[in-house]
């Protein structure tokens, strides 16, 4: 029997070396063939199938703005707050803005991502804090001193896993912020199949107080006027 596979074997190769473009070809179509269906398996499963890491996930929906320019959108600062303080059949309406900001207070100075989030953001995803607190809602109050939450990922690499790690001032855009907790590892915050996560998680004081001007919330300008937009979650 392993004569007969051997010879079989020789056969093939001789087969291949006198002929080598068909088997080439199959190979690379057998290839991204393989590829493509794992590269729709990971879409679906991550939009379809993944439940959100949150608590009670069947009773979060993401929302978005539809217009007749695009079917599905983000929501402008002002559109978002009146969709908050007017809804009252939900638990309430939370609110994520994606940016970059330059850190300095941490080694050298360094470009980290950073997602504006109404206070209620985390309390309505049901996360909690691996150390210290998340973003709450008095963290909107224009007359507070600004706060940020760091990723767990942020944490162990530039703050060394230090627990003294909360309670210490970051500047972000030269702005003086307090870190208040640290995230626990790989959170994230789904948006239809992508996962939105950021170094640095801040609230928007500004934004809550002032619905006519917006100096701490500058983020994915977005239509003709620059003004920041955010992708929405309620429960």
């Amino acid at each position: 029997m392993l004569a007969d596979l051997w010879a079989q074997l020789r056969i093939g190769v001789r087969g291949v070396s006198r002929a080598p473009v068909l088997p080439a070809a199959a190979i690379i179509c057998l290839g991204l063939g393989i590829g493509a269906s794992t590269a729709i398996y990971s879409a679906v499963h991550t939009a379809l199938l993944e439940p959100l890491p949150f608590a009670e996930p069947d009773r979060l929906v993401s929302v978005f703005r539809t217009t007749p320019h695009f079917v599905s959108g983000p929501f402008a600062p002002g559109n978002f707050l009146d969709l908050r303080e007017r809804t009252t059949s939900l638990d309430g309406l939370a609110a994520v803005a994606t940016g970059v900001a330059l850190l300095h207070g941490v080694d050298e100075p360094i470009r980290v991502s950073r997602n504006w989030a109404s206070g209620n953001l985390f309390r309505i995803l049901g996360a909690n804090a691996l150390l210290g607190r998340l973003l709450q809602d008095s963290d909107e109050d224009s007359a507070q001193p600004l706060v940020a939450v760091i990723s767990h990922e942020m944490w162990r690499d530039r703050f060394g896993s230090d627990t003294a790690a909360v309670g210490r001032t970051i500047l972000l855009d030269g702005e003086a912020h307090q870190v208040v907790g640290v995230l626990p590892p790989g959170f994230v915050v789904p948006r239809g199949n992508q996962r939105q996560r950021a170094d640095v998680w801040v609230s928007t004081p500004s934004c809550a107080a002032n619905s006519s001007g917006w100096p701490r919330c500058t983020a994915n300008p977005c239509g003709p006027f620059g003004a920041p937009c955010y992708s929405c979650w309620v429960r």
